[in-house]
């Protein structure tokens, strides 16, 4: 009974957290359309998302057992990669239409599959090739290069994908060795430092006025709540239960463009996003047989 239950909380935790995600990029794309710019918005986000992490950091493992760490180097990898992709994911939800943009990044997975093959020599079944080969086909149907609707910036969300299977490949290569903190705490860091410097030294800092302000606060809480859910979900739960809750972001991503924005997905996207779900959860399921 008290397996349920935990499986129960993590996913709870998950589906609270992924939604907090969705509403945080919807604000990042409020403040993009304000005129701040991405550095200000990813600084922002990542100072109070920090501080409100490290208000918690006995839960995910304790700050000590953090900074002992052993492996630093991976962090600082997994750390550019992650400054690379938040700020242009932060700049794909400005100038992209919601749920097309989550639709490409979820191709994440994907490339998860295929550099695990490649780098750890991973086995690739078939049933993980057929996956590979359906999601990339759902990217390029809602890519539709074919197509006059084609823009060259719905190529950002597919760098920042690819920036994601890396850097969940080196997270997966630390394997058991961290605590849940440490695998935010120095993404986290690192993203603060250089997007402070960034904004200090091209002078893109703009004193948000007092309408403003305060989303830009409850934006950074929400990113460190956010951050400190999931890790707690899987705490609770196995990877296998709360992974494919990540694909109801899509179902926040629909939601929140829809509501807040007045964007309707065209069909390319629906049909497009429909393959990579379905082919991710596939993948999943497939890794959960694999594991029995």
């Amino acid at each position: 009974m008290e397996l349920i239950n935990n499986h129960i909380r993590g996913v709870i935790l998950a589906i609270i957290g992924f939604g907090i995600f969705s509403m945080t990029d919807a604000l990042s794309r409020i403040f993009a359309h304000e005129g701040y710019s991405v550095f200000q918005i990813v600084m922002t986000g990542q100072e109070i998302g920090l501080a409100v992490l490290l208000c918690f950091s006995r839960k995910l493992g304790g700050l000590q057992a953090t900074l002992a760490s052993k492996n630093k180097k991976l962090h600082f990898m997994r750390a550019i990669c992650v400054c690379v992709s938040v700020p242009a994911n932060v700049y794909a939800f400005s100038v992209l239409p919601f749920a097309l943009t989550y639709t490409l990044l979820f191709t994440g997975a994907f490339w998860l599959v295929l550099f695990s093959g490649i780098m750890t020599r991973e086995v690739m079944n078939l049933e993980k090739i057929y996956a590979i080969i359906i999601g990339m086909i759902g990217a390029i149907i809602v890519l539709r290069p074919w197509a006059d609707a084609f823009d060259w910036r719905m190529l950002i969300p597919i760098v920042s994908a690819i920036l994601y299977g890396v850097q969940s490949l080196m997270a997966r290569r630390m394997g058991g060795q961290e605590t849940p903190l440490s695998l935010a705490f120095y993404t986290m860091l690192m993203m603060a430092i250089l997007t402070t410097l960034w904004v200090v030294m091209r002078g893109d800092f703009i004193m948000p006025d007092m309408t403003i302000a305060p989303l830009f606060v409850m934006s950074g809480i929400m990113v460190g709540i956010a951050t400190l859910f999931l890790p707690l979900a899987f705490r609770y739960a196995p990877a296998n239960i709360v992974g494919p809750i990540h694909y109801t972001q899509l179902i926040w991503a629909a939601f929140v463009g829809f509501f807040l924005f007045h964007e309707t997905p065209d069909v390319p996207t629906i049909v497009g996003g429909t393959i990579i779900m379905c082919a991710g959860l596939w993948t999943i399921l497939a890794a959960r047989r694999k594991s029995r």
